[in-house]
């Protein structure tokens, strides 16, 4: 691509005007829309924080698990003894039959947790964490994923590419919380509230925004998890209401870009997966979000325009030890 430098100082503006051609005006233009939207796009995922992350463990969101309590025996009492007479020998035994037993076998009744019961304790657990009354240290894992699947100038896509692997990866980080507050590793403040999703608002999903609700025991507690409605979003509309519930939505409307404008921005989400890892006492001890989602942005100036599609997934996982 021409550089103003390139051209003589000698030259007058309307002979470097010439000189910058059309297709080159274009790729400048649509480098600088498409790489915002991209920039934009990666900025949103990572919050304010730089979150989201991929673990080995993979959350199923099947039907709700059943769960067995065993109910208490109760003895069954015996036969009383029969008096003795002189007629017959100085006692009687007590007659029994074989469908007769001394004790009740064990019992259990099974029975399902309910999508709200399941939800209640995910909502529980994540408020918890996010509570300016909670204490705990914290090791969090995060992951951002981004691809581009469709650019309207294909000789751009390594470059926006690159700006795309800049960003993305895994990425660790520790933090010490007390009464909502701390610092991580490198000694940075942080409100735990601005840390979990949904920034700086309580996870209020209903239970009308839950697809699939789990329940099952594993060796360090009771695993709860759902799975958020499949929605979708635009750039007027941007934030669905029960991913906006449990999550941290897109919301472009409000960005201003240097140059031209945003368009158009569509958004699908298939369904977040949000999970909490409750120990015998109660505590949540585990808490995990996984955000797919797909977009296509539009954007323009001086009546030129550019698009591009491209689909991710932030995923988070926080391990609690409470004080």
């Amino acid at each position: 691509m021409n550089n103003f430098n390139e051209y003589p100082e000698t030259e007058n503006s309307e002979q470097q005007e010439n000189k910058y051609t059309s297709s080159d005006k274009k790729g400048i233009l649509l480098v600088v829309v498409l790489a915002i939207v991209v920039v934009v796009f990666i900025f949103k995922l990572l919050g304010s924080s730089d979150r989201h992350t991929d673990v080995n463990a993979d959350l199923s969101t099947t039907a709700p698990t059943t769960v067995t309590t065993a109910v208490p025996t109760t003895p069954v009492p015996t036969q009383p003894t029969v008096p003795t007479t002189s007629a017959v020998q100085s006692t009687v035994p007590v007659q029994t039959t074989s469908a007769v037993n001394t004790t009740a076998p064990t019992t259990t009744i099974k029975y399902e947790l309910t999508k709200a019961d399941i939800l209640a304790k995910v909502n529980e657990g994540i408020n918890s964490l996010k509570a300016d009354t909670a204490s705990f240290t914290a090791h969090k894992k995060q992951v951002i994923s981004i691809d581009l699947l469709d650019c309207s100038v294909p000789a751009l896509t390594g470059a926006i590419n690159m700006v795309i692997d800049f960003f993305e990866g895994e990425k660790t980080a520790d933090y010490d919380i007390t009464n909502g507050k701390g610092a991580d590793a490198d000694g940075e403040e942080i409100v735990v509230n601005h840390e979990i999703p949904p920034t700086d608002k309580p996870f209020s999903l209903t239970e009308q925004g839950v697809a699939e609700a789990k329940a099952e025991q594993t060796g360090e507690g009771t695993l709860y998890t759902i799975k958020v409605v499949p929605e979708t979003s635009t750039l007027e509309n941007p934030r669905p209401p029960h991913h906006n519930a449990a999550c941290d939505t897109l919301d472009f409307s409000t960005f201003d870009l240097p140059v031209g404008e945003l368009t158009k921005v569509d958004f699908e989400y298939p369904g977040a997966t949000v999970s909490v890892l409750v120990d015998s006492s109660g505590k949540i001890i585990r808490y995990r979000e996984r955000l797919e989602m797909k977009g296509a942005g539009e954007g323009g100036a001086f009546g030129i325009t550019g698009s591009g599609v491209m689909e991710g997934y932030v995923d988070e996982v926080w391990d609690i030890q409470w004080k």
